[in-house]
């Protein structure tokens, strides 16, 4: 009888956090990224002669 009542409250336990962690997650807002269809392209020109190209390396966005 003991075993039984524990192994039924640590199922309802499970599931209660099971639950309310699917609920959390849920309702957290997350950000949607626009289309980049309705924003303008940016036109760089090439480089003069006598002017260096610069690179940009590793910008930390991912």
């Amino acid at each position: 009888m003991y075993m039984t009542m524990k192994k039924r409250t640590l199922m309802v336990l499970g599931l209660g956090i099971i639950a309310s962690a699917y609920f959390g997650l849920k309702i957290l807002p997350t950000n949607q990224v626009q289309s980049s269809t309705h924003q303008a392209r940016a036109i760089v020109p090439a480089p003069a002669q006598g002017q260096k190209k610069v690179v940009l390396k590793n910008l930390g966005m991912t």
